[in-house]
């Protein structure tokens, strides 16, 4: 179609008054839908009242780490900027300081490391770029609190997750080498608010002979992303959600809407051994982790069982955590066993 025949369609269409009502109509449809793909607010990295659980899944077995930001802003002043404090909290109960973070008007994020005196920053992610772009010296993380080194990556794709009310952003990455240590060639994933499906709010990369892979994100008192396995392959279509609730270590999530309150009482009288009372009639499973995060007893109870007192025996001594499960709540309590 020509521009004479286009300029003919328009004019007919404007001279029809149904015609021109659908075409209006038609219009500012279309216009706000560009609009509102234009103008879908960026999502930066929660700067409180977050918490990120991360699986490491490795020959000595399954343990979690949680990381975390207080509930109400707990900032430090570094060079005159201002940066969020992150902290990790393992199964034991022992809390680092694993450094501090901002996060800028361009969809960007930097890091600094929570080694003593040290005060220059890295850029830890970038929500600005798309697909093909190449990225320099991004700084990477493991486990443990502090950096692993700089390297670049290249952008494989990008899109768009829909999680309850958002749209947020989710990048797929692979490195240039030269590698970091240990690659075992997957990807890294990012989505916006969240930070990194490998290892949350830490810039993770680790897999293969150890593993390492967020399996809840809550801020806010609201999960956004949920899974009960330690996996490389991510599939995060499965496994984002959002509903009430707040992440726990173990893995778990505490529902906070109308809960049933458990009495169920949980002692070690004995060498070894770890009695629980008071069982609610609802009961389905109770788990016993070491302080590693290691499921170390599993017990799952028949719908006919009407036990109210269950006894656990030939745990090692020290700290544990109690997990037990109802059709509708998750109690954890931690025991110290003798």
């Amino acid at each position: 179609m020509n521009k004479t025949d286009r300029n003919s369609m328009l004019f007919s269409i404007i001279k029809n008054p149904l015609k021109k009502a659908f075409f209006y109509f038609s219009v500012a449809l279309y216009c706000l839908q560009v609009t509102s793909i234009q103008c879908q607010e960026y999502m930066a990295l929660p700067d409180s009242n977050a918490v990120w659980i991360v699986g490491n899944s490795s020959s000595a077995g399954d343990f979690y780490y949680e990381y975390s930001i207080d509930s109400y802003p707990n900032d430090t002043i570094i060079d005159s900027t201002r940066y969020t404090k992150i902290y990790i909290t393992d199964a034991s109960d022992y809390n680092f300081y694993a450094g501090a973070f901002r996060s800028d008007s361009s969809r960007k994020a930097f890091f600094v490391p929570p080694y003593v005196g040290y005060t220059d920053e890295h850029l830890w992610y970038d929500f600005s770029l798309s697909t093909g772009d190449t990225v320099r010296d991004i700084a990477l993380n493991d486990m443990q609190p502090g950096l692993v080194g700089e390297y670049d990556f290249k952008v494989d794709s990008t899109r768009i997750l829909s999680v309850g009310p958002y749209g947020l952003k989710c990048l797929h990455l692979s490195p240039i080498p030269p590698y970091p240590p240990f690659y075992t060639h997957n990807s890294l994933v990012w989505v916006e608010g969240i930070g990194s499906l490998n290892g949350g709010i830490y810039n993770m990369y680790m897999c293969g002979i150890s593993a390492s892979s967020l399996t809840c994100m809550s801020k806010n008192d609201t999960i956004f992303y949920y899974t009960n396995s330690i996996d490389c392959e991510i599939f995060e279509e499965q496994e984002f959600i959002y509903s009430p609730g707040i992440c726990k270590v173990p893995v778990s999530i505490q529902d906070l809407g109308d809960l049933k309150n458990i009495e169920a009482k949980i002692a070690s009288i004995s060498e070894g051994e770890v009695t629980i009372s008071n069982l609610p009639s609802d009961c389905i499973n109770i788990h016993i982790y070491n302080q590693l995060g290691s499921l170390v007893e599993l017990w799952k109870i028949e719908p006919s069982c009407q036990l109210t007192q269950k006894k656990f025996s030939g745990l090692s001594a020290g700290i544990h955590i109690v997990v037990i499960e109802t059709h509708s709540e998750i109690l954890t309590q931690k025991v110290f066993v003798k």
